[in-house]
């Protein structure tokens, strides 16, 4: 396989992709980043198991496509600190050699076959919904999520849809809740599945253009989702997620609706919380 590369293209789809490689030692292989180069096309993909991401990388040369693992932490250092713009990548056995300008590096590789791939995905199936609110919904939400693994059902977001595409977003730790509504997805489906919240501030992480698509898949055990570049495919949230609808104040019990400017109200906020304690803040 040798490729040439645009370094910032390539080091910024490394730096995308790595976001997902495990946090805890589950198999050694995981730490590499697949590297795959076809005709007119490379790709990036990682994954933790749960989680994986894939990310087309952008300026790149196929002079002879192939596959190879690339030591994650070390080539994007190697892109970061290198001072060219293009990149030359090229596998020679159980190596790979980056070169570019006076530059040379030579790394040996383990055996891509030992690498999970990407798990299918029915797109012809998937819905689509625009980048800009969908970022908008996950930003509303995801800090509610609880982060301790006693409470493992609340650790996502629940993806509520209906049959004439109507989304919510709902999320909560036991104490706070969070629950948002988006445009209506272009195709209608009632299904209620909890997406990791982990894969959902991944996913807002890989949405730069407010005004892309985002093809939406949800799935009995996984959902995926994939806009021009990326594509990500997540399992889902095992569990009965609580029932938010019963803690929610019943209209008829609403004495006063209180109109506020969200600006200044989130203001007042910020500066009554500079006299919370490390403790209440928990």
């Amino acid at each position: 396989m040798k490729v040439i590369c645009q370094r910032e293209g390539l080091l910024q789809a490394c730096q995308l992709a790595s976001m997902v490689l495990p946090t805890r030692d589950i198999k050694p292989v995981l730490k590499n980043l697949k590297f795959t180069a076809e005709l007119g096309q490379a790709t990036i993909y990682a994954t933790d198991l749960e989680l994986g991401l894939k990310v087309e990388v952008a300026g790149v040369t196929v002079e002879s496509p192939g596959v190879a693992l690339l030591p994650a932490t070390r080539v994007i250092q190697i892109l970061r600190e290198a001072r060219v713009a293009e990149m030359e990548l090229e596998v020679t056995g159980h190596e790979v050699v980056l070169r570019g300008g006076s530059l040379e590096y030579e790394m040996p590789i383990e055996d891509a076959a030992q690498f999970p791939d990407p798990p299918e995905f029915p797109w012809d199936e998937a819905a689509e919904i625009t980048a800009g609110p969908l970022k908008d919904m996950i930003r509303r939400t995801a800090f509610a999520c609880a982060t301790e693994v006693a409470r493992y059902t609340m650790t996502g977001l629940l993806w509520e849809t209906t049959t004439d595409g109507a989304v919510r977003l709902v999320a909560t730790d036991g104490r706070r809740l969070a629950m948002t509504t988006g445009p209506k997805l272009n195709k209608g489906k009632a299904q209620s599945v909890v997406v990791p919240s982990k894969a959902m501030n991944t996913l807002e992480r890989c949405l730069p253009d407010d005004e892309e698509e985002v093809q939406v898949g949800l799935e009995p055990r996984q959902a995926a989702f994939k806009t021009g570049r990326v594509t990500l495919t997540t399992l889902l949230v095992e569990g009965r997620f609580p029932d938010y609808k019963a803690v929610l104040p019943k209209r008829e019990d609403i004495k006063a609706r209180i109109p506020l400017h969200a600006g200044a109200f989130t203001s007042a906020i910020r500066q009554a919380a500079i006299m919370i304690d490390d403790e209440t803040r928990r």
